[in-house]
């Protein structure tokens, strides 16, 4: 096994810096990032990652690949994941799955290495799954930066690491058509923004903290949708429920893009819904064309770390108890979809699924969880994995393919990021994705956001479209909105 590098870390004393801290300063650099874990346990929230200034950045819209580093840039037309597997090759290890066994040292999840998305829409060039639909937002279909320098915070051990990697002998080869990439550029860009951050007083950090305005959410943004669009969003769901009875499908995830002015930041809006939603996989990215990505997803599309990959679909409840059996069926579908996929790619033995019965609750969400897992075969590329995983069950159906054909009937807009996964493929055989939904996208001074929910047979489409509303409303909790004197009255009133 041949490392290109072995990566560099620095411990750091964090002398009552916080993670609000570091983002108030980076989220005014270059793409920055921030994968943020608000619940911190050992499986699911232990660590919050930030990075800026790539060195590499690539972004597709169809089938059209543009790869950008250090001033030039390239193009090349052909299957993204064709583009991101000969990227992979160019900037990871050799012997990737297996990289993680020998770093030693800490147990550090990310030691530089890829963060991004897949939209939707790059459904449409997995086995021709999917009708494209263009993104009328503007956003790519996919988006991933190659960073060597980001700063990880452990919640458990109250640490923090400074980590750089920086390839000396990244190879010229490639196995498509798309040119190779040049070596990724020193990280000492983005390693002296992380130590000036560190450097500074605490008051200068707060200062640069509370110069970002608040987002303002009222109910008056909801008022905004109109009578009819209610009615046509009802007729959608009976029309859904009839589709499942003729395909003989057990559920459809079914979604609509409700839009919003938004005047402010949009860092001012991760900072409130990681305040008052914290969420195990949340996410904020600033696209290089200023777009950005806020997510507060609880939901986890794949994780692998050597061999061992998990996925944990969850089923949220929102109207009464007695809707807690109900959702646990729409649960047992989907990790069933899951365990499916699983089934290409790892060892059948090795196939595990719990689907839990006993509600959990994370800030105003109460859910059920599922956990799957599983031991990967012999297989040549990650990027393999994820396209057959890809897009996950729990935002689209089961079975995939018809529930995928149904969507593409009923819903009239493209699902830009909805859906999609965001995440991480870092040095030392480790990645960490996310589904992304109650995911909120900011363009052009407006946020639109993507809200979906799951149809069955039996469905009552009045209530289906309640719970769409609740899920926007817990989705944008905001002080004005739910809080008073401290303490959420929604929840008091449970």
């Amino acid at each position: 096994m041949r490392f290109k590098n072995i990566p560099n870390t620095i411990a750091v004393p964090l002398e009552g810096i916080t993670v609000e801290d570091v983002f108030s300063v980076l989220a005014q650099t270059n793409a920055p990032i921030w994968l943020d874990s608000q619940v911190h346990d050992e499986e699911c929230g232990r660590y919050s990652i930030f990075a800026s200034e790539p060195s590499i950045i690539y972004r597709c819209f169809g089938s059209v690949g543009e790869i950008y580093s250090h001033g030039d840039g390239w193009t090349s037309v052909g299957s993204p994941f064709e583009h991101l597997t000969s990227l992979f090759e160019a900037t990871m290890e050799s012997d990737w799955f297996e990289a993680g066994d020998k770093l030693g040292g800490e147990n550090i999840p990310f030691l530089g290495g890829w963060i991004g998305y897949l939209g939707y829409n790059v459904n449409a060039h997995i086995l021709d799954k999917g009708t494209y639909k263009p993104d009328e937002l503007g956003f790519p279909d996919c988006w991933f930066a190659y960073y060597p320098a980001s700063i990880v915070f452990d919640h458990i051990e109250n640490k923090a690491f400074i980590v750089t990697y920086f390839a000396k002998d990244m190879p010229i080869a490639s196995s498509t058509n798309i040119p190779a990439p040049p070596r990724p550029a020193s990280p000492y860009t983005a390693i002296e923004r992380i130590q000036f951050l560190l450097s500074k007083p605490k008051e200068f950090l707060y200062k640069q903290l509370s110069a970002l305005p608040a987002s303002k959410f009222t109910e008056k943004h909801l008022q905004s949708i109109s009578k009819s669009e209610t009615n046509s969003f009802v007729e959608m769901f009976a029309l859904a429920a009839e589709r499942i009875r003729e395909a003989n499908v057990k559920q459809v995830h079914l979604s609509h893009r409700f839009s919003f002015p938004f005047e402010r930041e949009p860092v001012s809006l991760i900072l409130d819904m990681r305040k008052y939603f914290p969420l195990p996989f949340a996410a904020y990215i600033r696209l290089d064309s200023g777009q950005a990505i806020i997510s507060s997803s609880p939901e986890r599309f794949l994780s692998i770390s050597g061999r061992q990959i998990i996925a944990q679909p969850f089923q949220g409840l929102y109207l009464d108890d007695a809707s807690q059996t109900y959702a646990k069926g729409l649960l047992e579908n989907k990790a069933d979809a899951v365990k499916a996929d699983f089934m290409d790619f790892c060892a059948p033995d090795s196939v595990k699924s719990v689907v839990s019965d006993k509600p959990q609750k994370i800030g105003n969400l109460e859910y059920l969880s599922a956990k799957i897992t599983g031991e990967l075969k012999n297989i040549g590329n990650v990027w393999e994995i994820i396209a057959k995983a890809f897009p996950s069950p729990a935002a689209i159906g089961a079975p995939k393919d018809k529930a995928i054909s149904i969507i593409n009937e009923l819903e009239q807009q493209g699902r830009s990021i909805y859906s999609g996964i965001i995440g991480y493929i870092s040095h030392g055989g480790r990645l960490d994705f996310n589904t992304a939904v109650r995911t909120v996208l900011y363009a052009h001074n407006t946020l639109s956001m993507q809200i979906g929910t799951d149809i069955s047979a039996d469905v009552d489409p009045q209530l289906q479209y309640d719970e769409l509303i609740e899920k926007m409303k817990r989705t944008l909790t905001l002080p004005s909105n739910n809080m008073k004197n401290g303490t959420d009255k929604e929840n008091d009133e449970r």
